[in-house]
């Protein structure tokens, strides 16, 4: 039931305070006569569509059509007032929010057709600062250089990702697969559930001496045994350990090692190498090459924007908006927690660090947001629009990565309000690769001519 606010008549009143850096109110005057009509047409608009018994659609008496739905029309017309309201304040006063507007007096707003309408709005709105110089920025570029020992270590790892396991008569060695049986006796009495108890017990079972153990302390414990023999341990189980019913726990372990199997790393041959898709070890050793020096150049590609980032940000005092910045730390909180916890902290660990991780959030936050502004300041100055060729390329790759389709990644973004970030992300990397091409890089393989 909603109608236009008439702009025809008197203007509004509108004063602007600026709160805080990049926090603005604005209060805002809707005239009597104005308010009236607004009110009025309101009234019209519920007379024609609201029913009444007894009535028809147009024809309600007034005392009766404000006894049932006075308040509706009160609500709707104060929504109209305040909407047309901000948007008309909006066109006066050149700020863009960079947050939503909050009513700052809301309980105490009451429409009358006899007074003049008066709220208040508060929101955040973008930094006004001089854009650092951001042109021929000095950086340098080290030379991407492959050694011979770094290939061959990365083939070597690749030869032992392919090894195989067969029985050998000698003690154990790390990397050997164990087949033992164990049982471990608790120091405490506990009620284990199910899921737990493979742990304490099981016969002929497979135990790798490598990284991550499946029972602590296994990796050196259980060096140097031979099939036939058995090993006492004692085991703590750490705080982090993945079986929350086990964590923390003493358990004192027998174990029996029943076979002993060794390592099998294969040779790399030419038949090898053909069936990883080379058509030679040499070719092999080549793309492997290949593939570090990419990886090299990515980690320099990465050096170099975070030096023409360093040297912009550094020393620029930036206001930034309140409410923004309050989310973003919250967010960014809420990822140091979640990457804390995946490292192994316990809730009780990290309940002893609250200022810290507060401080660390409030620090990337603060950060990201000058970056974001900077950058978005350089893509107006340059002109530089988002690629939509790699938003869709980007939005493939997220929505692979997720196991998902495009189109159910989209409406997850656009659910969460995330959408727009993939937008940002692709026009900051065109503005970073602006960057770089505008930077004066020194190095013997960036040195510009």
């Amino acid at each position: 039931m909603g109608t236009t606010m008439d702009k025809t008549t008197v203007p509004l009143t509108v004063v602007r305070t600026d709160v805080e850096p990049c926090r603005v109110r604005l209060d805002i005057e809707v005239p009597v006569e104005r308010v009236r009509k607004a009110y009025e047409d309101t009234a019209k608009a519920f007379n024609q569509q609201g029913r009444v018994a007894g009535f028809r659609p147009g024809k309600v008496p007034r005392p009766i059509l404000l006894r049932q739905y006075g308040t509706q029309i009160e609500l709707e017309c104060r929504r109209e007032l305040i909407r047309g309201g901000l948007r008309e304040a909006l066109e006066k006063e050149p700020v863009e929010p960079e947050t939503t507007p909050r009513i700052e007096n809301e309980d105490t707003l009451r429409v009358t057709p006899e007074q003049s309408f008066v709220f208040s709005l508060s929101f955040d709105v973008p930094p006004t600062f001089a854009l650092p110089s951001y042109k021929g920025i000095h950086v340098s570029r080290q030379a991407s250089v492959v050694a011979d020992a770094q290939v061959e270590e990365a083939i070597s790892g690749w030869l032992q990702r392919r090894a195989s396991f067969a029985k050998v008569e000698r003690p154990s060695q790390p990397g050997d697969l164990l087949k033992v049986s164990y049982e471990g006796t608790l120091s405490e009495v506990v009620d284990l559930p199910e899921a737990s108890r493979f742990y304490l017990s099981a016969r002929e079972t497979w135990l790798a001496l490598r990284e991550p153990e499946l029972i602590p302390g296994t990796l050196q414990g259980l060096v140097g045994v031979s099939a036939g023999q058995t090993r006492e341990l004692q085991v703590t189980f750490p705080e982090a350990f993945n079986d929350k019913a086990l964590a923390g726990k003493q358990v004192h372990y027998s174990f029996l090692v029943v076979e002993v199997h060794g390592a099998q790393i294969p040779e790399l041959t030419e038949d090898l190498a053909k069936a990883a898709g080379a058509e030679s070890v040499q070719q092999m050793r080549e793309r492997v090459r290949e593939s570090l020096k990419a990886q090299q150049d990515q980690a320099d590609d990465q050096s170099v924007r975070q030096q023409i980032l360093t040297s912009m940000l550094a020393g620029l005092d930036l206001p930034l908006p309140p409410t923004r910045l309050r989310i973003a730390s919250y967010d960014t909180l809420m990822r140091l927690y979640d990457r804390e916890v995946r490292r192994g902290a316990t809730p009780e660990q990290l309940g002893q660090r609250p200022e810290e991780l507060r401080r660390q959030a409030d620090e990337e936050a603060a950060r990201g947001l000058k970056r974001f502004y900077v950058l978005q300041r350089i893509a107006e100055a340059e002109k530089i629009e988002p690629d939509m060729e790699r938003v869709n390329a980007l939005l493939q790759y997220m929505a692979t990565s997720s196991q998902v389709t495009p189109k159910v990644l989209i409406r997850r973004l656009r659910e969460n309000g995330r959408l727009d970030e993939v937008v940002v992300s692709v026009r900051e990397d065109m503005v970073l690769d602006r960057l770089v091409a505008l930077a004066d890089i020194a190095g013997a393989e960036g040195k510009k001519e």
